[in-house]
Formats: C-alpha cells, structure tokens, sequence
C-alpha cells in the first residue's frame, strides 16, 4: 500500500511542470515575439544630454500588446558621430564628455533595431513644462518643443516623456517656444494654447514668449508653470490662431 501511494504521488509530481510550465497561455515554450525592439535611455530626453552626464542605455523589446521587455543586447556602438560627445562602453553605458551628436546602434538577432540618435549639449539654463490635452489635461508624449531667441532663431529643442513634460537646455538668450509641426503626434491639430492665446506650428515665427517662475541662468532650471494645450483631431477644428504677430 506503501509503495502505491509512493508511485502515485511521484507521477503527480513529474506531471506538475507540464502542467504549469511555460509562457504563455496553454503552457507553452515559445519565447516573446516583438514587433518592436529599440534603444532607451529611460528617465533622460535623449536630444537634451548635458556634459557630465552618465547615461545608460538599455535595450527593449514591445510585443503585440506594447508589453515591455528589456532583453540584453548583443553589441553596443556609436555612429553618425559629429563633435566629441562621449565615449559608449560594451555595456551601453555612455559618458558625456564633450558636445555633439551621434546615434546609439544596439545589435539583437533576429530583429532590425530602432536606434536612437542623442545630442549632447553644454550645461545651459535649463527649462521645464509640459504639453496636455484641453480637454482633460493629460499629458501628452513625444510632442518636439522649440526654443527661439528674440531674433527666431532655433536655440533649443525637447521631447516631452511618457507623461508630457519636459526639461530642455538652452542659452540665457531663449525667449520663445513653438512646437515642431513634422514630428506631431497623429491625432492632434498642428495648433496650440498657452496662457489662452492661439498659435500655430505650421505658421513661421508664430511663436509665445514664455513666462517662467525665475528668469534664465546657466546652471538653473525655470519653469513654465502654464502648460501647452493641444486639442484632440476628434473633435472639430480649432478657430483660427490670434497669437501671431
């Protein structure tokens, strides 16, 4: 009686793994696929790096459902380089030593890529805000904002993060922000309101002078306390813009 209670729970035991092993529904072994896997440098806007920055980059991997997987990758490298922005070690660690540009190049078998390209600036005045929706107030990502000086030319750029802020170096000399029109989020008009005033992305020198708590100083970060608001393309268009002067 011994021994057959003794079988009977080795059996249970040896068909546990089959019943509960695997990934997935249904218990199956086969490994994540992604649609799409691409370099990350979380918590840092990737065109706003200032000297003195350790950065380390990871790679990522997104299936079908945009579930995040950091997977490691097989080589790291730069290209595209221009200036003397740093140094990148086989671990994705890089160290800004100087100012430029390059583009971060990971490897991963099987799959193409999207790298991604930095710019490493001087330490600058730095400024703070965020783009929302008008509607609810949500921030927005990946919306390009512009920095100009009082003669509009382009000083500085940012890209807003996941929760729609953002941080940008820039020279003591910015005065103005616009948004940049050709990297626009879809489903958003390609006009914008700060501080109740209409502008537009795609009209030349339409921009707002902004109002920050503290004024620019290198070193410093100043905030634009009002938000940028976009309205949403599912709504009907917005009326003309009255900010351009």
């Amino acid at each position: 009686m011994f021994k057959v209670k003794w079988l009977a729970l080795l059996s249970l035991i040896l068909a546990l793994p089959f019943v509960y092993g695997g990934c997935g529904g249904g218990g199956t072994s086969d490994p994540v696929q992604f649609t799409l896997v691409r370099v990350e440098c979380p918590g840092q806007d990737p065109i706003n790096i200032e000297v003195g920055m350790v950065i380390q980059f990871v790679l990522a991997g997104y299936d079908a459902s945009f579930n995040r997987y950091v997977v490691t990758a097989e080589s790291w490298s730069m290209t595209n380089v221009t200036g003397a922005p740093g140094t990148l070690n086989a671990s994705g660690q890089f160290t800004a030593t100087g100012t430029g540009t390059a583009r971060i190049v990971a490897t991963f078998t099987g799959y193409t890529v999207q790298n991604l390209d930095i710019v490493v600036r001087p330490v600058q005045a730095r400024v703070s805000g965020s783009v929302r929706a008008s509607t609810n107030g949500a921030g927005i990502p990946s919306v390009w904002v512009r920095f100009y000086n009082a003669s509009d030319v382009l000083v500085g750029e940012a890209i807003t993060n996941s929760s729609g802020t953002f941080l940008a170096s820039v020279p003591t000399t910015a005065t103005k922000v616009n948004l940049r029109a050709d990297n626009l989020p879809s489903g958003w008009y390609k006009e914008w309101v700060y501080r109740n005033v209409r502008y537009s992305a795609t009209i030349s020198g339409c921009h707002a002078v902004m109002v920050l708590n503290v004024p620019l100083a290198n070193g410093q970060t100043s905030t634009m306390a009002d938000p940028i608001f976009l309205d949403s393309t599912v709504n009907p268009p917005p009326p003309p813009p009255d900010g351009c002067s």
